[in-house]
Parts: C-alpha cells; structure tokens; sequence
C-alpha cells in the first residue's frame, strides 16, 4: 500500500510542473479568445454596414439609370 501511495506521490511531482504549463497556456488561450470575439465582432459590423451601403449604392444607381432610360425614350419619342 505504501509502496502505492510513494509511486502516486512521484506521479504527482512529476506532473505538476507541466500541469501548471497548461494552466497557463489555457490562460493564454481564453485570452486570445477574447480578443478574437472582440475583432469578429468588429469585422462583422463593420461588413454589415458595408452590405447595406452597398444595397443602397446598387438603388440609387438603378434609379438613375431607369430615369436615364426613361429621358433617353422620351427624347426619341419626341424627335420621330
């Protein structure tokens, strides 16, 4: 039995240093993580605003060029 407990002990001496290596390093990673949600979060409001100033862009630019069209029919409408 002690010689169970001894082999236990030597187990545990010899695995805290690397577990406290993974402590850090998930540390280390729920910090990347956070600053990662923080830059999605960014990029995507920021594709957001440009999609929907894009639609309007693509809207008035096909309402110009309805009225263009509109101006260019009248014009030979008038002229024949």
């Amino acid at each position: 039995m002690r010689q169970i407990e001894q082999e236990l002990r030597d187990i545990k001496t010899h695995l805290a240093p690397e577990i406290q290596k993974l402590r850090q390093l998930r540390q280390n990673c729920q910090e990347v993580e956070s600053v990662f949600s923080e830059k999605k979060k960014q990029y995507d409001n920021i594709v957001m605003n440009l999609d929907q100033e894009k639609g309007k862009m693509e809207s008035d630019v096909k309402g110009v060029f309805n009225d263009y069209r509109e101006d260019e029919r009248k014009y030979h409408y008038n002229n024949i």
